[in-house]
């Protein structure tokens, strides 16, 4: 058992933690970079009708950021994910903007790669 700095006693994470994490993260992931396009467009409006157009390639940056996310969530464990998560999300507290646009960042990369390549 480790101890933290704040003194509290921690257990290593199992791999079933792990494998389960990636598992979750991953198909999280996926649900969510299959609406985030269809959101945009809902609340943008007309403004933001060419987003649809990633669509056309969603097998393949869709599929990308789930295994990105399933990596993370293995690499890192159930605890760490969910802070993660709450920074993609920007429901995290406190707020860690560097952190947070770190995230949309990759984000954008896996789709914008993805896009280029198709």
């Amino acid at each position: 058992m480790a101890t933290s700095s704040h003194g509290t006693a921690r257990t290593p994470v199992s791999l079933a933690n792990r494998a389960v994490t990636a598992l979750f993260a991953g198909c999280a992931m996926a649900v969510l970079a299959a609406l985030a396009p269809l959101g945009a467009v809902i609340f943008l409006r007309d403004h933001a009708i060419g987003l649809l157009d990633l669509y056309a390639n969603f097998t393949h940056w869709g599929l990308a950021v789930s295994l990105l996310a399933a990596a993370t969530g293995f690499v890192c464990g159930a605890d760490r994910t969910i802070v993660l998560s709450h920074h993609l999300l920007l429901t995290a507290r406190p707020r860690d903007a560097l952190l947070s646009a770190g995230l949309w960042l990759a984000l954008m990369l896996c789709a914008a790669v993805s896009t280029l390549l198709s």
